[in-house]
């Protein structure tokens, strides 16, 4: 059978994320009774025995583009190639008869209960309003929808009851045996690391907040790690300048690899007060790696770290909340348990079983 993986979308950050990782699963099967065919932008994969690529970069030009593609390229695609499913990695997908369509969810924008302004953040605006018209839509018709949380599973299924049978949650497969882990030293309880892109509902403004008025209470023992450039966008400027201001003692280290990433679980507190997310990864790494972790009081978050003993959770609207947790660390209030079931499941699903199975 042959199989079209359409993600053109994809060309940094998490959303590449999820492609390379769907990739890696496929030339890893060992298996060759299925034909896969990629359509993808700017990424540049390498071709195997069943896994054909077609490169399309000129899709990034404009939505105009973009649309050009899937209406009329896409379609073409699939007569050319003799194609009898189609997996969506991008949110979207335009539905074709006789093509079993499978979408994967993993943009949780438009099902935020926080609405952007478009004055303020008209990318985001447009993503939640525009764009998020167009996921709801697919969602709707769509054959199969998987999503990677029951949360999101929930969210998705209320734009197309009364098919909520067609949804399917499958958690990201991540093969991780951590080297080593978090140990609560002194230095290591003083460190602060918050792995993330920097836009808006990523929250970095409301730890420069919190660590200033930790600042206050005469506390100046310590280190906030955000992983991006101070001239990267305006908004890496702006919060550059604010700690500036408010005398944070931030450090900003750029993109890290995922080794170095691992790394700084082993030897610092993880910050994340993100509030719009669907599997934000850090979370999930950090509490393999048992690390302490402070995070956005979300339902994602607890439902990603369950039952985990060492995260502490605080409201992603209020530093002072956050300030709280803090100030238990430093006092020596929160005790880390060294000796606990992280209740960490050791197999993961694989997205490409699964979609084999749905094929059967």
């Amino acid at each position: 059978m042959n199989v079209l993986v359409n993600d053109v979308a994809a060309d940094s950050s998490g959303a590449l994320s999820v492609l390379m990782d769907f990739y890696r699963e496929v030339i890893n099967s060992n298996e060759d009774t299925l034909q896969w065919y990629f359509v993808v932008s700017i990424p540049q994969l390498l071709e195997y025995k069943n896994v054909h690529v077609s490169r399309y970069p000129w899709v990034k030009k404009s939505w105009l583009h973009r649309l050009f593609f899937e209406y009329f390229v896409i379609p073409r695609i699939i007569r050319r190639n003799n194609i009898k499913c189609l997996v969506s990695l991008q949110n979207t997908s335009t539905v074709f008869k006789r093509v079993l369509t499978i979408l994967y969810i993993h943009q949780s924008l438009p099902f935020s209960s926080y609405r952007f302004k478009f004055y303020k953040n008209p990318k985001l605006w447009i993503y939640q309003n525009i764009i998020g018209k167009l996921i709801k839509k697919s969602i709707k018709k769509a054959n199969i929808v998987i999503t990677q949380t029951e949360t999101m599973r929930e969210e998705c299924a209320k734009y197309s009851l009364p098919n909520s049978e067609k949804f399917r949650v499958i958690s990201p497969n991540l093969s991780i045996e951590p080297k080593d882990h978090f140990k609560p030293s002194k230095e290591n309880l003083r460190v602060f690391f918050y792995p993330a892109t920097p836009l808006n509902y990523k929250n970095h403004a409301l730890i420069i907040e919190a660590f200033s008025k930790l600042s206050d209470s005469d506390i100046q023992d310590y280190q906030v790690i955000f992983t991006f450039e101070r001239d990267d966008t305006r908004l890496t400027k702006r919060l550059y300048k604010k700690a500036e201001k408010l005398k944070v003692p931030i450090e900003l280290v750029g993109h890290l690899s995922r080794e170095r990433v691992f790394d700084y679980y082993c030897k610092s507190i993880l910050l994340f007060p993100s509030f719009i997310e669907s599997y934000p990864l850090p979370l999930y790494e950090g509490m393999l790696h048992k690390t302490i972790i402070i995070a956005a009081d979300c339902e994602f978050s607890r439902e990603i770290l369950g039952g985990y003993p060492n995260a502490y959770y605080f409201d992603p609207s209020s530093s002072e909340s956050l300030l709280k947790i803090l100030e238990l660390l430093y006092t020596e209030k929160i005790e880390y348990q060294e000796h606990f079931d992280p209740l960490i499941e050791e197999k993961r699903s694989s997205l490409v079983t699964k979609i084999r199975s749905l094929l059967d």
